[in-house]
């Protein structure tokens, strides 16, 4: 509708294109997600899943059934629950850590800056490697190092 505004507003012959909108790539689509894991099928054996639900539901739902299943005096299953989400996001951060070391060398970022950043246990990948795919990304080469790990944690 906006768009149809717009062109009225314009005119046709005023010689304005709209830019071609770039295929952005979705980091996180790249990321491994829950349907079909381990962690999943544990989960559904001792609860009710939706299998579409955020990966913080589904992350809630199992702290709340591996308490449960502790106080019921099931610590056996409640490990194997806990172990299985454990492994699901260690496999996760992996995948995204490789994504933020390839997004990295495509933009030639300093190499030292990537190990402290790889270093520090606040980082959370995902979110590393969904601020390497912004337009900014690539004006962080002329930055210093410092600038660089502030703007990604």
């Amino acid at each position: 509708m906006l768009k149809d505004v717009l062109k009225q507003a314009l005119g046709e012959d005023s010689g304005l294109k709209a830019r071609e909108q770039a295929a952005a790539s979705a980091p996180s689509a790249a990321l491994p997600g829950p349907e079909g894991s381990s962690w999943l099928d544990e989960l559904s054996r001792h609860e009710r899943v939706d299998p579409q639900a955020a990966l913080g539901k589904l992350r809630q739902l199992t702290d709340l059934r591996v308490k449960a299943l502790k106080a019921q005096g099931r610590g056996r299953d409640a490990q194997g629950l806990a172990k299985a989400r454990d492994d699901f996001f260690k496999r996760r951060d992996k995948v995204a850590w490789s994504g933020v070391k390839a997004r990295w060398s495509e933009l030639g970022l300093p190499e030292k800056v990537y190990r402290r950043l790889k270093q520090d246990p606040r980082v959370q990948a995902e979110k590393v490697l969904e601020r390497l795919h912004t337009r900014k990304a690539a004006d962080m080469k002329a930055r210093g190092a410092d600038a660089i790990v502030q703007w990604l944690t």
